[in-house]
């Protein structure tokens, strides 16, 4: 919109005025000065929806947030808390998962692997190996105090001792879909989802053994 602005005038002697919100515009020029870095966002979310308006209005891509990379490598165990974030409601989880060599399923136990959030009802979102299959169990939390909703099981998939996998959850519109090194292995659907600030972080979550993985560049990226 800007560029298409600019074209029709003639000369040099011209002046713009955008009535338009003046401190997100400060975002908007960094973007269109450095358009391949990663943009740095505002934390609070109000000003983040106002940004997102006016990034419509100039029609530019829909700016994204994240939290992470959190590096690693990162061994699980029970209760190990690696950072704290600002969870969101749409978005996109990776990380990548390397399996111990005497890894296995133990049937009956949930084994943790990943758990966003200050207590078990709250998953931004949690992910365990399934209790009784080689599967992947994803859940998130609801906001009713509630177990939540999410993935019970994965398909398409069988994870083996000492293997290394790449995993990403994606949650949009009310719809999980979660993936196995790109190929998409199970989905779910619910109501939306809660919002806090600082979850914690856990490689292994406080209320379930931790699984016999090592986590590593685990990122969480807003969709808008």
């Amino acid at each position: 919109m800007l560029g298409a602005l600019s074209e029709s005038f003639e000369g040099d002697a011209h002046e713009l005025f955008l009535d338009r919100d003046g401190p997100s515009f400060r975002y908007i020029l960094n973007y269109l000065r450095d358009p391949f870095a990663t943009p740095l966002l505002p934390r609070d979310r109000t000003e983040r929806d106002q940004l997102r308006r006016e990034a419509d209005f100039y029609g530019l891509p829909v700016f994204v947030a994240s939290r992470g990379p959190f590096a690693g490598p990162f061994v699980a165990s029970r209760g190990n808390k690696v950072a704290t974030l600002d969870p969101l409601q749409h978005y996109e989880l990776t990380f990548a998962m390397e399996l111990a060599r005497d890894w296995r399923i133990t049937k009956g136990t949930y084994q943790s692997i990943l758990h966003i959030g200050d207590s078990n009802h709250q998953r931004f979102p949690g992910i365990w190996f399934h209790k009784s299959s080689n599967a992947l169990h994803v859940k998130i939390t609801t906001g009713d105090g509630g177990w939540g909703w999410g993935v019970g099981s994965t398909t398409g998939v069988a994870f083996a001792a000492g293997g290394t996998y790449e995993v990403k959850v994606l949650v949009a519109n009310n719809i999980l879909t979660v993936y196995v090194d790109g190929v998409s292995v199970g989905t779910g659907s619910g109501s939306t989802t809660d919002v806090a600030t600082d979850a914690a972080v856990y490689v292994g979550d406080p209320w379930h053994p931790a699984a016999k993985v090592t986590l590593s560049n685990i990122v969480m990226r807003e969709i808008a």
